[in-house]
């Protein structure tokens, strides 16, 4: 069998052919490297020796030098990403076999006990407290003419004893007048007005009068108490209603002629 040499016209990789091959191809050749068809023709005899059926096959299914290592290298190198690629384990996973594990659970009976009582607990501590608090500063509300109202009601609920109100800033004397005694000239009449502008009744309050001398020094002082300074229809009188005033009189001793000031003021026990 004779062989020639070919030469591809695009890459000029250089093939080894027969001339029987190109007889079986009809000079059709495709080169190995750059896959290109081109035609051998010039070597064609078309009185050549007749080819038999099975070297005609054989030719079919025959490839050039080229395309036949080009080719074995790219499957080697195929199948040894291919090997690599097999051994990774994968496994495949139905989205319909996946379970739903996120499904909120609907609260049963006994945690729904368990809830109320823990708020039961928690209100019932807040009570406590707030009650607590309320005991340990009731006097001081109570004194206070904004939450009086209440501790009245809520002492006249519970049947406890509420304190006296006191507000010396809403007791006030007024319309003092102090004039000699004209049945006693080593005495003097005192004539004044105690008012109460508080929303809530009060004690009466004690009156302390004082004398001071020209330097600004006390003479005499004394403070008199309801007992003292009240007569008539308010002698038993211990309270001043609120929003009331009362005028009152009581007598005292002459403090002598270098009192030339005076001073008044109430007070409490």
């Amino acid at each position: 069998m004779t062989t020639n040499t070919k030469t591809c016209p695009k890459c000029t990789t250089v093939f080894r052919v027969s001339k029987e091959q190109l007889l079986a191809a009809n000079g059709a050749l495709r080169c190995g490297s750059c896959f290109t068809i081109f035609y051998a023709t010039s070597d064609i005899k078309k009185d050549g020796p007749e080819v038999s059926e099975e070297a005609s096959k054989d030719s079919q299914e025959f490839h050039l030098h080229g395309e036949q290592d080009q080719s074995s290298w790219r499957e080697s190198k195929y199948t040894d990403r291919h090997t690599k690629f097999d051994e990774i384990d994968f496994q495949v996973i139905d989205i319909k076999d996946i379970d739903d594990s996120y499904d909120l659970l609907p609260m049963t009976q006994s945690d729904s006990k368990v809830s109320g009582a823990c708020w039961g607990i928690s209100i019932l501590f807040l009570l406590l407290g707030f009650a607590q608090y309320l005991y340990f500063n009731f006097d001081r509300y109570a004194a206070d003419p904004n939450y009086r109202i209440y501790a009245t009601e809520l002492c006249a609920l519970l049947g406890c004893h509420l304190a006296d109100f006191s507000d010396l800033k809403s007791l006030k004397v007024g319309d003092l007048l102090i004039r000699s005694d004209p049945d006693n000239p080593k005495a003097l009449i005192v004539d004044a007005i105690i008012q109460n502008s508080a929303v809530f009744r009060q004690r009466f309050p004690g009156i302390k009068l004082e004398f001071y001398n020209s330097s600004g020094a006390s003479m005499a002082g004394r403070i008199f108490w309801a007992e003292e300074y009240l007569d008539g229809d308010f002698k038993d009188l211990r309270f001043i209603p609120a929003g009331t005033e009362v005028r009152f009189s009581l007598k005292i001793l002459d403090p002598g002629k270098l009192a030339v000031g005076y001073d008044v003021s109430v007070v409490t026990r």
